[in-house]
């Protein structure tokens, strides 16, 4: 089956599909690269926890230091763990400590880790539990999130409005200075609404109620300041331009890069197949053009022998014989048994019906042949006659013959100043019945199987040629 890229219909959703398909694949194999980095991670964490609580062993401290200690590394060890999405430390007195905090990063690969601080002292198996998961539901949302660069998220951080959900004490955190000064940092985007403050925790009255920490992002518009008495329902935060612009560079950048550069490739590649199959047709058409004028101009050409030969009237009587030889496989479209009527009653309709028994020809040889015309970028007789004559169950010469025909059909179907001739008409079913000869095709009058018009396409190539028409013709080539 061949795809036009020509079609606007069929090249943008081609360059959507394979757009698709390209950032499944990368993202596929980046979250895969993202797996074995969690599970490296994983082991690093713990053979950190094992070397740290061996040594805390050795040093003689207190079971509650040993417990401070591990769940302070491993803290420390999730805040830079982003795709780590459950983690929960179980201290020496059994208490369950949920470490996880939803940094909303793309959950398709995720570690679930469990670490048993008893089980390390002991030396007992299963002191660290670690599972990667790969969700498929949300691979196919990253997928989306690429090829839209994250637009909805965008407009998320843009619009959002997080508000205090109980009523206490605002205590503003600040970023921690990452750099010693040896290193020069891009301060770009200096002098924002937000650059300095990490986070708020509100801290309720009530001490029934743990304290809430809402996080800051970069670009955000914090609206209380430390130590302010805040009411449930004020808000505390609230995004901005900036906060989806900042947000778009730090993340989803990265995330769309990718696709930028697959839409690209895509768009040049498939608009070098576009251009090449509108070359392709256009060389076609002019081919078509150029063999049209051809047999044109030998129609013009066998006229002029004719009528020069005062031979039109044989001709015509020849013709009538002739007709009925081949009654069998050309009625219909072309009523033989009344063929001098209608040459004479009309050339125009004569010379249409003659297209129409040329396609009855090649249509059932393609599909004898090739295969169902489907198989044709359109079904016309022009490209059967093109696949039969490309794959070689036709000449070029029995080509050439029917677009003699094909040119006859079309200037009689259609509106033209210069109408048919009854020589003309005349050779063009001489040339048809040429055909017939020519692929050795025959109808089998006693065949007793089969009472329909079908052909049998007998590819004997001792089967003698009977002829009859256009005697003036062959003698003026040489033919006896």
């Amino acid at each position: 089956m061949k795809i036009d890229f020509g079609k606007k219909i069929i090249f943008w959703p081609s360059i959507v599909i394979m757009l698709s398909i390209l950032a499944g694949i990368n993202n596929y194999y980046f979250y895969s690269h993202v797996e074995r980095s969690a599970e490296r991670n994983a082991i690093q964490l713990h053979k950190q926890l094992k070397f740290s609580i061996n040594e805390l062993i050795n040093d003689n401290v207190t079971i509650d230091q040993i417990n401070n200690n591990v769940i302070g590394l491993v803290s420390a060890w999730k805040s830079k763990a982003y795709y780590n999405n459950k983690l929960i430390v179980i201290d020496v007195k059994n208490n369950v400590h949920n470490l996880y905090i939803d940094k909303k990063w793309d959950k398709v690969t995720t570690s679930n880790i469990t670490i048993d601080i008893n089980s390390y002292i002991n030396k007992k198996p299963n002191a660290f539990k670690l599972s990667i998961n790969f969700d498929t539901k949300f691979w196919l949302i990253s997928i989306i999130r690429s090829m839209t660069f994250s637009i909805s998220e965008i407009i998320e951080d843009i619009t959002k409005v997080k508000k205090a959900e109980f009523s206490g004490t605002a205590t503003t955190i600040l970023k921690e200075n990452k750099y010693d000064g040896l290193i020069t940092i891009n301060e770009k985007y200096k002098g924002y609404y937000n650059n300095t403050i990490k986070k708020i925790i509100i801290k309720s009255n009530d001490n029934n109620i743990p304290p809430k920490i809402y996080s800051v992002g970069y670009g955000d518009k914090v609206l209380i300041k430390n130590g302010d008495i805040v009411n449930k329902g004020d808000k505390l935060i609230e995004g901005t331009i900036v906060s989806g612009i900042l947000r778009f560079q730090y993340s989803y950048w990265y995330r769309s890069r990718p696709v930028v550069g697959f839409t690209i490739f895509l768009v040049l590649l498939l608009w070098f197949f576009r251009k090449r199959e509108e070359n392709h047709k256009k060389e076609l058409l002019q081919i078509d053009e150029n063999n049209i004028k051809e047999a044109n101009n030998t129609i013009e050409n066998e006229v002029k022998l004719i009528e020069n030969s005062d031979q039109v009237n044989d001709e015509y009587e020849n013709l009538c014989e002739r007709f009925k030889e081949y009654d069998k496989f050309i009625n219909p479209p072309v009523n033989t048994v009344n063929v001098e009527n209608i040459i004479n009653q009309c050339y125009d309709m004569f010379g249409t019906q003659l297209r129409k028994a040329a396609e009855k020809i090649v249509y059932k040889l393609y599909e004898d042949k090739i295969g169902s015309l489907t198989n044709l970028e359109s079904i016309n007789l022009n490209n059967a006659v093109w696949a039969l004559n490309k794959r070689g169950f036709i000449s070029f010469e029995i080509k050439k013959k029917l677009d003699m025909v094909r040119d006859v059909g079309n200037r009689a179907s259609h509106f033209n100043e210069k109408q048919i001739s009854k020589t003309e008409a005349i050779v063009a079913a001489n040339k048809l019945l040429d055909i017939i000869d020519d692929l050795n095709i025959k109808y089998e009058q006693n065949h007793t199987k089969q009472e329909d018009n079908n052909i049998i396409i007998d590819e004997d190539p001792a089967i003698k040629k009977k002829k009859t028409g256009l005697n003036i013709i062959k003698k003026a080539n040489g033919s006896k």
